[in-house]
C-alpha cells in the first residue's frame, strides 16, 4: 500500500540583497523556499524524499533531497514562474506548478 507524502510547504519568500548589487540604484534580490514534508498517516517528518524545482529562470532542473526530518530549503531564487515535483518509492509523486516568485503575484502561503 502506498501512502502519500503530505507537503507542507511553507513558501517563504525572503526577498534579501545579493552581495553583488547590479548598481548604485538597483540590487538583485532572492528569494527562498522552504518545506517540511510528512508522512500522511503518521505526521511525522519523510527524510530522503527527493524534490525537483524547474522554472523561467532555472536552465537545468534543480534535484535537492529533505533532511532526516523532512525538512528542505531552496535558496539563491530569483523572481519568477517555478514547479515542483516530489517523490520517493513507495509514496505516490506529487507535483505543484506556477509557484510565483517575486513580483505582485508572489506567493507566500502553504500549499
Amino acid at each position: 500500500m502506498s501512502v502519500r507524502l503530505v507537503p507542507i510547504f511553507l513558501l517563504f519568500l525572503l526577498t534579501t540583497r545579493a552581495s553583488h548589487p547590479v548598481s548604485a540604484q538597483q540590487g538583485t534580490f532572492t528569494s527562498s523556499v522552504r518545506a517540511h514534508i510528512t508522512d500522511d498517516l503518521s505526521h511525522e517528518g519523510v527524510p530522503s524524499v527527493r524534490v525537483t524545482i524547474t522554472g523561467t529562470n532555472i536552465v537545468q532542473p534543480t534535484v535537492v533531497t529533505t533532511d532526516g526530518q523532512g525538512n528542505l530549503n531552496i535558496t539563491g531564487l530569483s523572481g519568477g514562474r517555478y514547479a515542483l515535483a516530489i517523490d520517493k518509492p513507495g509514496y505516490f509523486p506529487q507535483t505543484f506548478s506556477d509557484i510565483v516568485v517575486g513580483g505582485p503575484e508572489a506567493s507566500n502561503f502553504p500549499l
